[in-house]
């Protein structure tokens, strides 16, 4: 009977669940190199929190009214970004699913207004569209993806974010390493490295502090990790 209660409380905590199914994205390739050397990077990090309501089927609704997104920011390094640079960047988002969510990030480029001009998704989940590797990898680990899942590029599933803007010396630094790691072929498991341990990794690529306990809900791993770097 333990076992049993021990078991459910492992599945309920575990994070990374696919909405549906699968969107095999396969890893873009490589960025292009800096050709500037743009003074040892800038990094920039904003959070930003929306609020969202689960509906019946297990995925989440934006609250069109009484909602207001609740934004904290700071800054890593006070050296302001050169007039006209390209500023690139990298948010860590968590999303709702039908049963207790995912966490991604989501690499690219920044236009001039600040708006996202290119986004590429970074994020560890269960190989293939069928759900069966997933329910498996509660047990034992399974092959995986690291690119974009069901649900991942709609906003109205989110339910954090945190950006991190960085130029474009850091961000190739930076996405080398993302490739590197990519190419590892890391193995899902829902308690033993899930993505929120694999969003972790790539957090510590940019020398951010990430949770120590990756068995929190999506939602609230993205708030900590925003915490515990200052925004």
């Amino acid at each position: 009977m333990r076992v049993g209660i021990a078991l459910i409380l492992v599945i309920t905590l575990a994070a990374c669940s696919p909405e549906g199914s699968l969107d095999v994205a396969s890893p873009a390739t490589s960025p292009r190199s800096s050709s500037a050397d743009m003074g040892g990077g800038l990094l920039e990090p904003s959070y930003v929190v929306g609020e969202a309501s689960s509906r019946a089927d297990g995925s989440a609704k934006t609250r069109s009214s009484g909602t207001t997104a609740r934004t904290r920011s700071s800054r890593a390094d006070a050296r302001p970004a050169a007039r006209g640079e390209q500023m690139y960047y990298v948010e860590f988002r968590s999303r709702s699913a039908a049963s207790y969510g995912h966490t991604f990030a989501s690499v690219g480029k920044l236009d001039s207004g600040d708006r996202i001009e290119t986004s590429e998704i970074v994020g560890l989940h269960p190989a293939t569209e069928s759900v069966l590797p997933w329910l498996i990898g509660h047990v034992v680990p399974v092959m995986s993806e690291t690119g974009a899942s069901d649900g991942d590029k709609e906003e109205i599933y989110w339910t954090a974010r945190y950006r991190v803007r960085m130029n474009q010396q850091r961000y190739d630094e930076f996405m080398t390493k993302v490739r590197a790691l990519q190419a590892s072929s890391p193995a899902w498991h829902a308690v033993f490295y899930n993505c929120n341990a694999f969003i972790g990794d790539v957090a510590k690529l940019l020398d951010l502090k990430a949770p120590g306990n990756s068995l929190l809900f999506p939602k609230e791993y993205i708030e900590e990790l925003a915490t515990l770097n200052g925004a």
